[in-house]
């Protein structure tokens, strides 16, 4: 039933776009926006992967074609999850695992330490 009606609202806005329909539509494809990213996101903050599902969705509304035989939804699908996924990689360029951060304190201590042994002044961080 929902899928269905996200197709309607979808040639709704196709018919006559404009601002009141697209929100509709937006709204309508919210709950797939909200499974995808759910789906694919653990561990990442969830309102950023809404925010990225999102944008896969207005890349499906306006660039989507009937003309490819795929209904919308399958087509929107697709765009989400990209995104979501494009988001994901992006964050994971700046994760930095629980071990490396235990080795980086120690390694920080084995230097203190040596330096301290030496009689030099720890240098401040920056």
């Amino acid at each position: 039933m929902e899928n269905t009606n996200i197709e309607i609202k979808h040639r709704d806005y196709l018919e006559n776009p404009d601002d009141e329909k697209l929100a509709s539509l937006i709204e309508a494809c919210r709950g797939l926006v909200l499974y995808y990213a759910r789906l694919y996101g653990g561990g990442y903050c969830f309102e950023d992967l809404c925010q990225s599902g999102y944008e896969g969705l207005l890349k499906a509304i306006h660039s989507f074609d009937e003309t490819q035989g795929v209904k919308f939804i399958t087509y929107s699908s697709h765009l989400i999850i990209g995104e979501i996924r494009h988001f994901v990689r992006r964050e994971r360029k700046y994760y930095y695992p629980a071990y490396l951060e235990d080795y980086q304190q120690r390694l920080n201590e084995i230097i203190e330490s040596n330096l301290a042994d030496r009689d030099e002044p720890v240098p401040e961080e920056e």
